[in-house]
């Protein structure tokens, strides 16, 4: 199986912030005999993002996506992936109501920018975080995508 990285971030970028991810996740795939061929960082712009999914999901049958699923303006993953592959944008009702829990549990203030946060490409399946912001899982045509919360 063919395997690609793709990390998002300005942060990434600019050297503010190590990318431990990907090192983590590399180590996985090998351990699992999986060839990873490409790993690839792009800047928080919609549309490089969107460049970078649509190549990864051509090449390779696993994809993995980190970073971009925050509140901020700046979090634009999930948009991206909705229009790599021309679908829209749904609220997930489950997780919104496990976002409000959390936020609450953590004693966050929950907006709109939170709420946005259930916003998920159709027919995406959420993957369970008990500790942090949950990743979702899309199949787009051969490939397997997997979204997580970029590095802290």
């Amino acid at each position: 199986m063919r395997a690609e990285i793709v990390t998002i971030g300005d942060e990434l970028l600019i050297g503010a912030t190590l990318d431990t991810n990907s090192h983590y996740l590399a180590g996985v795939l090998h351990r699992f005999d999986v060839d990873l061929q490409r790993v690839v960082t792009v800047r928080d712009v919609l549309e490089e993002i969107v460049d970078a999914l649509r190549a990864a999901t051509r090449r390779a049958e696993l994809v993995l996506v980190t970073g971009g699923l925050g509140p901020t303006p700046d979090d634009l993953t999930r948009q991206a992936a909705a229009k790599a592959f021309g679908l829209g944008l749904t609220l997930n009702e489950d997780y919104l109501e496990e976002l409000k829990e959390k936020f609450k549990r953590w004693d966050l203030p929950f907006g709109k920018g939170e709420e946005d946060l259930a916003l998920l490409p159709e027919g995406a399946r959420v993957i369970p975080n008990p500790i942090g912001l949950c990743g979702f899982k899309l199949m787009v045509g051969k490939s397997h995508v997997f979204f997580f919360p970029g590095v802290p």
